[in-house]
């Protein structure tokens, strides 16, 4: 929110303790539920599952986060000259925000429609 409305503000330690904080909160309720499986399981296979559960998180940012850099170096290479870096960039940076909120905001939904 704060790269879309006060992109003046967004640089710095603050995004750092964001990223940090919602990171955090994120891999303590993926484990909840991977401990929730665990309990069902023996005792050998507990290191295979956490290994593959690793394995796939990687996998799953791999498969996001190759794509999207290189579409935005292409983008930053073949950008038009007319457009100043000092707007590009930042509404680059707005557009971005706004699509994963977007996407937040759906998977949300999702979950609260499938708990109900």
């Amino acid at each position: 929110m704060q790269t879309v409305f006060w992109p003046d503000r967004s640089h710095g330690r603050s995004r750092l303790l964001v990223a940090f904080s919602f990171g955090l909160f994120h891999g303590l309720g993926f484990a909840g539920g991977l401990l929730e499986i665990m309990h069902q399981m023996p005792t050998t296979m507990i290191l295979l599952a956490i290994f593959g559960f690793s394995l796939g998180v990687e996998a799953g940012n791999q498969l996001v986060l190759l794509p999207l850099f290189s579409l935005l170096r292409f983008a930053r290479r073949f950008r038009a000259q007319r457009v100043s870096r000092q707007y590009a960039l930042p509404m680059m940076q707005r557009v971005g925000s706004i699509a994963v909120s977007v996407a937040g905001l759906y998977y949300l939904c999702v979950a609260l429609a499938g708990a109900a």
